[in-house]
């Protein structure tokens, strides 16, 4: 049996779906079929979604989740001045 998911990229991916008790005497296997085909794998129970075994993405960089690390910026002279007048919401 097979079922759609979407993928953190919006994509519709086909999932395989197994029962637990099948997953249980074949475990090495699912991860191996998981590694290969980069597809999920849904394990039901009872006929029910319980879980999902997806293949491990690895983070390339720091950059990537941290896009702005490297870029300079400028700060106005006046950043830390006072302001011309009071707020309100500190009367």
């Amino acid at each position: 049996m097979y079922s759609y998911l979407v993928h953190e990229r919006q994509e519709a991916m086909i999932a395989k779906t197994m029962s637990l008790s099948d997953v249980r005497q074949s475990l090495p296997t699912v991860v191996d079929e998981v590694v290969e085909t980069k597809r999920p794998v849904v394990i039901t129970r009872r006929g029910e979604p319980v879980a999902q075994l997806t293949p491990y993405i690895e983070v390339k960089s720091k950059s990537s989740v941290y896009p702005l690390r490297d870029v300079l910026i400028d700060i106005a002279d006046d950043f830390d001045d006072e302001l011309p007048m009071q707020w309100n919401a500190l009367a």
